[in-house]
């Protein structure tokens, strides 16, 4: 790295931060934070799948919101909390591994 690019990211870190971020969501699904905030402010602010109000954040994980796409066509499906992120990806984003998974809790209720 450049000593005028560590001189400005010590001046100022969060900038320096501001500018990863964006980069970031360029790169990994071609969206602006923008375009970010206005797929979760069109969702009511919540989680796409358990309505829990969400938020994005790069100082918590509790309430946090997630870009979800598709692995396979990189395709942006919606903004979803940390825990049902974690589900689906647990799940391998398969939709018959999720209805086999909501048969199993309906079958074993107690």
């Amino acid at each position: 790295m450049r000593a005028r690019e560590r001189a400005r990211r010590k001046k100022d870190p969060q900038s320096a931060r501001d500018r990863a971020q964006r980069d970031y969501y360029r790169a990994e699904y071609g969206i602006s934070l923008e375009d970010r905030d206005a797929m979760l402010e069109r969702q009511g602010g919540k989680c796409a799948t358990c309505a829990r109000a969400i938020h994005f954040s790069r100082t918590t994980k509790e309430n946090k919101a997630h870009v979800d796409h598709c692995h396979v066509t990189g395709k942006i499906r919606g903004v979803l909390c940390n825990r049902c992120n974690a589900a689906l990806g647990l799940l391998g984003d398969s939709a018959d591994t999720l209805r086999a998974a909501i048969d199993y809790l309906e079958r074993n209720r107690g």
